[in-house]
C-alpha cells in the first residue's frame, strides 16, 4: 500500500496529473466558445476566428523562447503561477462582454496553458530512467487524452443539463487540483529542473546558431513539422467553426457538439492506445503511419463537408480524431530519433510549435472564406495543407524510420 502510495506521489505522477487537469480544462472551453462567442457577446465570424486563434499565437510565442533558452532556475514558480492562472482565468471569460475582452482573456489563458504543458512536456523524461524515457512520454500522452475525453465528456453532460456558461466554472474548479498539487509539490520540481539545468549546461557552450541550424535543416523534423502543422491548421478550422454549422446550419442542440468533441478525442485516445502495438510489432513504419494520418485526414474532411446529411459530418469529424492519435506522437518519435542528444529540448520546442501556429493560421487565414463562401467551404479549401504534406511524405519517406 505504501508503495502505491509514493508512485501516486512521484514527481512523474505528478507532473502526470497536472497535465491531465490542464487538458481536462482545455478541452471543456474549447469546443463551445465559438457558440459562446455569437450567442452571449454577438461576434461575428472574423471575430470568432480571431478569438480561437489569439490562444495558440499566445501559446507558440511563449513555447519557442522557452526551448531556446532551455529553461531557468525560476521555472517551478513560473509553473506554479501557470496554474493558478488555469484555475482563475476560465471563471473571468464570463465577466467580460465584448469580443476584445473575451480575446484578451483567451491570450491569458493561452500563455498559460503553454507554459504548463511545455515544461511538463520537457520535465516527463527527465524523472524516470533513461531506458524508460519513450514508455514515460508514450503513458503521460494517453493520460491526457484521458484528460481530453473527461473535459469533454463533462462539458457535454453540463450543456444538455444546464447554461452554457457552467462550463466555464466547472473549468476553474478542475483547475484547482493541478495548481494545489503543483505547489505542494513544488520543491521536487525543483529537484527535477536542476537535471534540466544540468543539461542545459552542458549544452550551452555549444553555437545556438549552429544548434538552430541542425533542428530546421534537419529532412525528418521538417517534414515531421509541416505535416503536425498542417493537420492542426485544419483542426483549428473545425474547432473555430463546426460548432458554428452544427448549432445554426445543421440547427441541433449545444450538446450534441460537444457531443461531436467528445467522439473526436475518443478517437485520439483509442488511436493512441494501438499505436505502440503497431510501431514495436513493425506492423507499420512511423513515416507509412504519418502518411496514413495525413491521407486520412483529407478524405474524412472531404466526406464531412460533402455530405448532404447531418450525421455524416459528425461522424467525418468524430474520426478526423484518429488523424491525432497517429500524427502528433508519432511526429514526435521521429524527431526524437532524428536529432542529436543536446538538441532534443530545441527540437522538440520547435515541434510542439506547430500544432499551435497550425491552430492560430486555421481559423484566421480561412474566416474570410467561412464568412462569405460558408463554413463549409472553409473546412474543405484547409485540406489543401494536407494535400501538401502527403506529397512530403511521399518524396523523403526513405528518411522517416
Amino acid at each position: 500500500m505504501l508503495k502505491i502510495f509514493k508512485k501516486l506521489l512521484s514527481p512523474f505522477a505528478i507532473i502526470c496529473l497536472i497535465q491531465f487537469f490542464a487538458v481536462g480544462s482545455f478541452s471543456l472551453v474549447s469546443p463551445i466558445l465559438s457558440m459562446y462567442a455569437k450567442d452571449f457577446i454577438n461576434a461575428t465570424i472574423i471575430q470568432i476566428g480571431i478569438i480561437t486563434s489569439i490562444f495558440f499565437i499566445a501559446s507558440s510565442s511563449i513555447k519557442l523562447p522557452l526551448g531556446i533558452l532551455g529553461g531557468g532556475r525560476r521555472t517551478p514558480l513560473l509553473f506554479s503561477i501557470s496554474l493558478f492562472l488555469l484555475m482563475v482565468v476560465p471563471f473571468t471569460y464570463v465577466l467580460v462582454n465584448s469580443w476584445i475582452g473575451l480575446a484578451v482573456i483567451r491570450l491569458i489563458h493561452g500563455i498559460a496553458f503553454a507554459l504548463v504543458i511545455t515544461i511538463s512536456f520537457i520535465l516527463i523524461p527527465l524523472t524516470v530512467r533513461e531506458h524508460l524515457r519513450h514508455q514515460a512520454i508514450a503513458s503521460s500522452s494517453v493520460l491526457a487524452g484521458v484528460g481530453l475525453l473527461t473535459g469533454s465528456g463533462v462539458g457535454t453532460l453540463i450543456v444538455a443539463l444546464g447554461d452554457l456558461r457552467y462550463v466555464f466554472y466547472l473549468a476553474s474548479i478542475i483547475g484547482v487540483p493541478g495548481f494545489i498539487l503543483g505547489s505542494v509539490f513544488s520543491y521536487r520540481l525543483y529537484s527535477i529542473e536542476r537535471k534540466w539545468i544540468l543539461l542545459f549546461d552542458k549544452s550551452k557552450g555549444l553555437d545556438l546558431r549552429k544548434k538552430l541550424v541542425s533542428v530546421i535543416s534537419n529532412k525528418p523534423f521538417l517534414v515531421s513539422f509541416f505535416v503536425c502543422f498542417s493537420y492542426f491548421f485544419v483542426l483549428g478550422t473545425v474547432l473555430a467553426y463546426a460548432p458554428l454549422h452544427v448549432r445554426y446550419g445543421l440547427g441541433l442542440p449545444y450538446y450534441i457538439v460537444t457531443a461531436m468533441f467528445f467522439g473526436l478525442y475518443i478517437s485520439t485516445t483509442v488511436t493512441r492506445l494501438s499505436l505502440g502495438r503497431l510501431i514495436s510489432n513493425r506492423i507499420m513504419s512511423k513515416g507509412s503511419l504519418v502518411l496514413l494520418g495525413a491521407l486520412l485526414s483529407i478524405i474524412l474532411i472531404t466526406v464531412a463537408v460533402s455530405s448532404n446529411y447531418s450525421y455524416l459530418f459528425i461522424l467525418g469529424i468524430i474520426l478526423f480524431g484518429i488523424c491525432q492519435g497517429i500524427i502528433l506522437p508519432v511526429g514526435a518519435m521521429i524527431v526524437s530519433e532524428s536529432v542529436r542528444p543536446t538538441e532534443h529540448v530545441l527540437a522538440n520546442s520547435f515541434y510542439l510549435v506547430a500544432w499551435d501556429i497550425g491552430f492560430a493560421l486555421g481559423p484566421v487565414l480561412t474566416s474570410t472564406i467561412a464568412n462569405t463562401l460558408g463554413i463549409l467551404t472553409a473546412l474543405g479549401v484547409s485540406t489543401l495543407l494536407p494535400a501538401i504534406s502527403v506529397i512530403l511524405i511521399l518524396l523523403t519517406k526513405r528518411a522517416l524510420k
